[in-house]
């Protein structure tokens, strides 16, 4: 037989979640460690499907900590042959009178039957030799016995523990059972090999055995105020029992609505009012001997005892005592906490506030304020619900606080309705009781101040050259758009600006030779402050008067003539939309001069009875120039340092250009050489602009010196590269040195003299002309 021990060539981590079992199903089940020695068709590499693990079969048996549960086939090919691989464990029903007890209650005199199936729906039950039933007491003591009876599977994989006939005493609480596969070492069972944690099912199931008494426990000693918690009561099975409460706040203890079985007293002709435990709350017991009933207490805190009497129904279906006793159990009632806090220390009045917290003793929060000259009162009528984990965020649209001054206010998180519990107290007013309401509920507090919006804009520059750029930036809180209208002769543009979240923004004014003049622009930037409107705004119309535009959501270029400015104190903006049909026409543009229609919308703007603000500002436009400033002959090796000024925008490129005037053809693959040179840098904010050529590569030589900004080139200017070291600091002399002897000077040698260049030969017919013009003097 050839040797088969499983190499893992896993890439997964270890699985938690439902593995595959059964054998004789559509295929065949390995189990890790499970002797497979008589089982020769596993051979080779086989992969996991719809997965990019992979195993080779190699041994008698599987092994390995991260193997990944699942189907695996020897190929790719639809009809390969397939086996589901997985960690030792079986799927365990357990009944008692027709009912699963897993996860539940049994009676301690019931007959207990304990059924094993594979892992998964649709797989044949395992095989009833290879597993036995593994249980863990109360105590925690684990043991293969239960009532005396042993848990080994019989026939038709089931066995039946009857409790009131065990041979030893059954232990009342809580029970574990666990489905093991056997390890003898035979074929297929696990081998002796197998890790003591692969010997026990991976699925750990429970049910707690409860005695034949009757019995009432609550799931806590202590319970939030209006939280659930829950009842627990034991008795014959499908008996019944009556819940209740002589406790002055018994009426506030009800049961949650929707429990089957529960509230159930009319059914039996016993009561109507079964709404609370003052009047008691009839319950179905299991035929398991058990019932669990979710209750909630809306009373005040403090202790309460709970009570049941258990009952059965005689001939004519009408509940009957099953014996006198009373049982009770206590449970005490605290009061939750509700805690919250703003994210920030203020906001402007429009903003989104931002609230967090948490909430122990309900399912929502609601909101309510109080400030100078505002009563108490409900916020927006805003309900929050509480998470999971008692904790709760609410982000307050800014409109709600329109209606409030600025100015300091508290918000209440409160964890009732107060309107609501109004209601059930006509006589009082929840405004003047609010201390006697607020005492009956868990609340916190938040100071919030709420602050005016502001508005700040600047202009890139006071004086923009044609065919730049105009950046409008600033700050403006509590807004999400801002408008800006352009005022000048014969011009008016107007259009949208948006801020950002972080309450800044910018626009940028494409300054285009053809559409803007040189001459004094005036500028005016609106924001729409509390209530998002901009009450003032454009309508552009025809020649004729007809509205053709209500949203001028770009800039708007073009005659002045085609707007009219319009006041909108009614209705609102959509979209920075002027609703016409409550709008009056203030001025139109192309019946003031510019100064006048901007001062005009400015006192438009100033009017009382709408909250907008704005800034305004002016800038001019002007011709494009460029200058360069003079510029002196340098020695060769120095530093050439050349600069101007331009009223172009920042950022604009300068190129400034050096050229020999003895230039002649260079490889057009060159950047520069020894007779031209070429630097750029940009214009700076304040228009100034400045290089540094190097002049340690160029020519002894004379040069033209330019620059250009954008289509304008400086006037040229001569500057000579001449022959000399630039001047260095001196070096202190060594007093300690002795003078050298001054050698005699010599006599110069004569040196052949170098052919003149272009530069040389210029220098030489000016000395000509000198000595031509001396001649002719004398």
């Amino acid at each position: 037989m050839n040797a088969k021990k499983l190499v893992s060539g896993f890439f997964v981590a270890l699985l938690a979640a439902a593995l595959f079992v059964g054998a004789g199903a559509a295929a065949d089940t390995i189990f890790v460690y499970e002797n497979i020695s008589n089982q020769d068709k596993y051979t080779g590499t086989w992969f996991l499907e719809g997965g990019n693990s992979q195993v080779t079969f190699s041994g008698d048996y599987l092994s390995g900590d991260n193997i990944k549960p699942g189907l695996y086939k020897q190929n790719a090919t639809e009809n390969a042959d397939s086996v589901y691989i997985s960690y030792p464990d079986a799927r365990i029903e357990a009944t008692a009178n027709g009912a699963s007890i897993l996860g539940g209650t049994v009676q301690d005199d019931a007959v207990v039957t304990f059924n094993l199936y594979g892992i998964t729906s649709g797989y044949e039950k395992v095989n009833e030799s290879s597993f036995y039933l593994s249980f863990v007491d109360p105590d925690g003591t684990r043991t293969s016995m239960l009532g005396g009876v042993k848990g080994d599977i019989v026939d038709n994989n089931t066995i039946t523990f009857n409790l009131t006939n065990a041979t030893s005493a059954v232990k009342s609480g809580e029970w574990k059972v666990q489905a093991n596969l056997k390890a003898t070492g035979e074929v297929g069972q696990l081998v002796n090999a197998t890790p003591s944690k692969y010997t026990y099912g991976a699925t750990v199931y429970t049910f707690t055995i409860v005695d034949d008494d009757y019995d009432i426990a609550i799931s806590a000693d202590t319970v939030v105020m209006s939280n659930d918690f829950k009842v627990t009561l034991t008795g014959t099975p499908n008996s019944y029992a009556r819940l209740y409460s002589f406790d002055s706040d018994a009426s506030k203890i009800v049961p949650v609505s929707g429990q089957p079985g529960v509230d159930i007293g009319a059914s039996l002709g016993v009561s109507t009012d079964v709404s609370n435990l003052k009047n008691g709350t009839w319950v179905k017991i299991t035929d398991t001997g058990s019932k669990t009933v979710t209750l909630k207490i809306n009373g005040d805190d403090g202790k309460y005892t709970i009570r049941a009497m258990f009952y059965t129904l005689n001939s004519s279906g009408f509940p009957v005592k099953l014996e006198d006793e009373e049982y009770t159990a206590k449970i005490t009632v605290i009061e939750g906490e509700v805690t919250a806090e703003a994210d920030k220390d203020f906001y402007y009045l429009g903003n989104d506030v931002t609230l967090t917290g948490t909430n122990t003793e309900s399912d929502n929060i609601w909101f309510y304020i109080k400030g100078s000259n505002v009563d108490f009162q409900p916020l927006g009528n805003i309900k929050t619900s509480v998470k999971s984990d008692d904790s709760w965020e609410e982000e307050i649209d800014g409109s709600v606080f329109t209606n409030y001054d600025a100015g300091t206010y508290t918000i209440y998180a409160v964890s009732a309705d107060l309107e609501a519990v109004q209601k059930t107290d006509s006589e009082k007013d929840v405004f003047e009781d609010l201390d006697e309401y607020l005492n009956d509920y868990s609340y916190a507090t938040v100071s919030v101040a709420l602050k005016q919006p502001f508005l700040s804009a600047d202009l890139s520059a006071t004086v923009v050259a044609q065919d730049s750029d105009l950046t409008i930036s600033g700050t403006a809180e509590s807004a999400d758009q801002l408008m800006f209208y352009v005022f000048g002769n014969n011009k008016f543009a107007s259009g949208t600006i948006t801020v950002e979240d972080d309450g800044t923004f910018e626009e940028e004014i494409d300054i285009d030779e053809d559409d803007y003049a040189t001459g004094q622009y005036f500028v005016v930037i609106q924001h729409p402050m509390y209530d998002k409107v901009f009450n003032v705004g454009p309508i552009y119309v025809k020649e004729d008067g007809t509205e053709v535009s209500t949203n001028p959501d770009y800039i708007q270029v073009g005659n002045k003539l085609n707007a009219n400015i319009v006041e909108n104190t009614e209705g609102s903006y959509e979209d920075v939309d002027v609703k016409t049909a409550s709008s009056k026409i203030l001025f139109n543009t192309g019946k003031r001069q510019s100064a006048n229609a901007a001062e005009a919308l400015c006192q438009a703007l100033d009017t009382q009875n709408i909250d907008d603000i704005y800034v305004k500002a002016s800038f001019i436009v002007a011709t494009p120039t460029a200058s360069m400033n003079p510029v002196s002959d340098i020695a060769k090796g120095s530093k050439l340092i050349v600069s101007g000024t331009s009223n172009m925008a920042e950022g604009e490129v300068v190129t400034v250009e050096m050229l020999s005037t003895a230039f002649a053809a260079i490889p057009k693959e060159a950047v520069n050489s020894a007779s031209f040179m070429s630097v750029t840098t940009k214009v700076k904010e304040d228009g100034n602009w400045e290089v540094s050529i190097d002049t340690n590569g160029l020519n002894v030589d004379e040069y033209t010196l330019s620059a250009t900004i954008g289509d304008i080139k400086t006037s040229a200017v001569i500057v000579k590269v001449t022959e000399g070291t630039p001047a260095t600091p001196d070096t202190p002399a060594n007093p300690d040195t002795p003078d050298t002897p001054v050698t005699p000077d010599t006599p110069d040698t004569p040196t052949e003299p170098s052919t003149p260049g272009f530069g040389a030969l210029a220098a030489l017919a000016g000395l000509g002309a000198v000595a031509v013009l001396l001649l002719r003097r004398e």
